[in-house]
């Protein structure tokens, strides 16, 4: 079965972007603050973010990387994106007011 598209002359399909700089504004912001949050995390819980999450890397080599077992990789995540969660939640309502 085929996936029809509109698409231009090369095959591709046509995307849909619009230049909006407030959108770009806010994502650049959203990032910011993603970055901030990552950096106010306790050690422990940024080095599994940053792996696990940004790198991509498997709980079982993060294990190997951080000398730790794999439970503690996901515990430590698990926890890391909470605190992260919480620290989002808190900016946007500061934000807001």
């Amino acid at each position: 079965m085929a996936l029809e598209t509109d698409s231009d002359e090369a095959g591709l399909p046509e995307l849909a972007i619009e230049a909006d700089p407030l959108v770009d504004l806010a994502h650049r912001e959203g990032v910011e603050s993603l970055r901030r949050a990552v950096q106010a995390l306790p050690r422990r819980y940024r080095e599994v973010v940053v792996l696990c999450d940004l790198e991509e890397v498997d709980y079982a080599d993060a294990a190997v990387a951080l000398a730790c077992p794999i439970g503690t990789v996901r515990s430590r995540l698990h926890r890391a994106r909470s605190l992260l969660l919480e620290k989002l939640k808190q900016d946007r309502t500061r934000a807001e007011r």
